[in-house]
């Protein structure tokens, strides 16, 4: 049977407990392995008390895919957040939009199960009360390629698109094995060379 860490839950905060519960199934079962009911004897509260919080097990999945989105979008602000600051501001807004994508791969490979979750239908996609929102996030670094003259006019429609396909599609492929990058490669190295290709893309007229 599967056990929750040793972490009991403080009265009146059950709702965070089967939530970290839940999350701690989808990590190590995938999301198909996760029942509400399992979550429920996992915490140790009856499924009658699991059911108050959560309608049913998509409400909880839900809550699960909505925190992973969360954090992934809190390791791409602190990705943003440890980049040097420069003069030039247009080669801080284009190492910037480089960063967005390595920490997009990075999180993904560090929480494949729940980077799943976080970018699948489970998620509504609603970015309210998240503040570090991975698309906004995105959306603000192809502002600043825009604001710097780095990207061709003509490209601006679809630049943010251009940018997240790019990330998404390598840490999807390398999460499900598609493609070998060869012995001792580092696929962060790798997240970084494509994304610097797709920013040096957008420069370029049509």
């Amino acid at each position: 049977m599967f056990r929750m860490a040793d972490r009991p839950y403080h009265h009146g905060d059950l709702e965070r407990a089967l939530v970290d519960a839940a999350t701690a199934l989808v990590v190590a079962r995938g999301v198909d392995g996760c029942s509400l009911r399992e979550v429920a004897r996992a915490v140790g509260v009856s499924p009658s008390a699991a059911y108050r919080h959560f309608d049913d097990r998509a409400a909880l999945l839900a809550a699960v895919a909505r925190r992973a989105y969360a954090d992934m979008g809190a390791t791409m602000r602190a990705e943003l957040d440890a980049l040097p600051v420069r003069r030039d501001a247009g080669r801080a807004a284009r190492e910037r939009a480089v960063a967005v994508g390595v920490a997009y791969v990075r999180w993904a490979l560090a929480e494949p199960e729940r980077f799943r979750a976080a970018l699948g239908p489970l998620f509504d996609g609603s970015p309210q009360g998240i503040e570090d929102d991975p698309y906004h996030l995105l959306q603000g670094a192809v502002a600043d390629l825009a604001a710097t003259g780095q990207i061709a006019p003509e490209r601006l429609d679809g630049a943010d698109l251009a940018i997240w396909t790019a990330a998404h599609g390598l840490a999807a492929l390398l999460l499900d094995g598609v493609v070998d990058l060869g012995p001792g490669a580092d696929p962060l190295d790798r997240a970084r060379t494509l994304a610097e290709v797709v920013v040096a893309g957008l420069a370029l007229p049509a």
